[in-house]
């Protein structure tokens, strides 16, 4: 089922050609990559996920999608920081720490572009004040941002 209508492909294959300077991985953290998968509360909504990021890579070059099993592939889980499914880590020249949970459905699929979007940049787009603030800072924060489904 496509997520996306002939219109949307269109803006997007545009506006996708216009922001990625750089190539972006999008690390998909899933329950299964191949083969037989468990059901499980998380079944549905990373294989929807998954429907949605091949709808979205198919759209520009400069995208490309790597999924790993939750299952089967820990290690990366671990070394990027996964603890839970689904989960899409958009990584471009360099790993922000950006990280997606949950299906980029309704305002989500906003948020995951304007992720992507970051992590193709060579720099956050951040204020001259913010970049200061963010200077200033001596420990590590851990920011999380959570929406609803619409």
């Amino acid at each position: 089922m496509a997520y996306l209508n002939e219109q949307d492909k269109a803006f997007l294959e545009k506006k996708l050609a216009q922001a990625l300077a750089t190539d972006v991985a999008l690390r998909f953290f899933t329950h299964s990559v191949a083969g037989l998968s468990l059901p499980g509360p998380e079944t549905e909504s990373c294989e929807r996920t998954a429907e949605i990021l091949r709808e979205l890579v198919s759209l520009s070059p400069r995208l490309r999608l790597e999924p790993h099993s939750m299952h089967t592939d820990r290690a990366a889980a671990e070394a990027a920081g996964i603890a839970r499914i689904p989960a899409i880590a958009p990584i471009g020249a360099t790993d922000f720490g950006l990280r997606f949970y949950g299906m980029p459905a309704g305002y989500g699929f906003m948020s995951l572009l304007e992720a992507i979007f970051a992590a193709a940049a060579a720099m956050p787009a951040l204020s001259a004040a913010s970049l200061a603030r963010v200077a200033s800072l001596t420990e590590d924060l851990h920011i999380q941002v959570f929406s609803t489904p619409t």
